[in-house]
C-alpha cells in the first residue's frame, strides 16, 4: 500500500503515480543506495508534478526539506510547485539546509520536465551542475557537500532517517524515469538529456 500506483481503475499511469493524502504513510519508493555510497553522484529525474504547493518538495534524494529537521549529510533535487523552481540541495545538519543552486527556468505544473544534477569533490575543489529541461545552471559550490547520511535515496518522498513521512514535502505527480549514478556525469550530461528528450516527446 506504500508503493506508487502503476495502474489505477484499469488505466496505465504512463509512469509511477505518487499520491500523498496519507500523512503517516503516503507512497514511497527508494533506490537501494545511500549518500555515503554516492559521492560523487548524479541524479536524473523525469516526470510531472500535478498539485501545487508553496513548500519545497523532494523529487529524488535523501533530503527532507523541513526546516530544523533534515537528515544529516544528504543531497537531492527539490521543486517548489507554486513557482516551478528546481533546486539542488545539500542538507548538512539539523540547522543548516544549504541550497547550492536553483533553476532560473521554471518547471510547469501538469507538464513533464527533466532535471539533471551532478556533484563531485575533486581534489578539494567541488564541482556541481544543475540542469532543467536541458538548460544548465553555472555555479560553483562554496565548499564541499556534506554527504554522510546512511538513509536510502528516496523518489518523490520526504522521510527522516527513521521512516517518519511528510506529505507536504512529497510531491503529487508522475515519475517516468529516475537515473542514479555513483560517478560525476558532467561530460555525459548533454548525451543523457538528449536521449531522454528523444524518448519522451512530452518534454519541452
Amino acid at each position: 500500500s506504500f508503493q506508487p500506483i502503476i495502474v489505477e481503475e484499469g488505466v496505465f499511469q504512463d509512469g509511477l503515480k505518487f499520491t500523498h493524502v496519507d500523512d503517516t504513510n503516503g507512497k514511497r519508493l527508494y533506490v537501494p543506495r545511500n549518500q555515503t555510497q554516492l559521492n560523487p553522484f548524479a541524479f536524473v529525474w523525469v516526470g510531472k508534478v500535478t498539485v501545487t504547493s508553496s513548500h519545497s518538495q523532494v523529487l529524488v534524494g535523501g533530503i527532507r526539506r523541513v526546516s530544523h529537521f533534515p537528515p544529516d549529510g544528504t543531497a537531492g533535487i527539490a521543486v517548489k510547485p507554486s513557482n516551478g523552481v528546481v533546486s539542488l540541495v545539500n542538507e548538512i545538519n539539523p540547522d543548516t539546509a544549504a541550497v547550492f543552486d536553483s533553476s532560473s527556468g521554471a518547471a510547469t505544473l501538469n507538464q513533464d520536465f527533466l532535471v539533471f544534477a551532478t556533484y563531485e569533490d575533486g581534489s578539494g575543489s567541488p564541482a556541481a551542475e544543475l540542469s532543467v529541461n536541458g538548460n544548465k545552471q553555472d555555479f560553483t559550490p562554496g565548499s564541499a557537500f556534506t554527504l554522510t547520511s546512511t538513509k536510502n535515496i528516496g523518489i518523490m518522498n520526504s522521510t527522516k532517517s527513521t521512516p517518519e513521512y511528510t506529505s507536504s514535502r512529497s510531491p503529487t505527480g508522475i515519475c517516468r524515469e529516475v537515473l542514479v549514478y555513483d560517478t560525476f556525469q558532467s561530460a555525459n550530461r548533454v548525451a543523457i538529456e538528449t536521449n531522454i528528450q528523444n524518448a519522451y516527446p512530452t518534454l519541452p
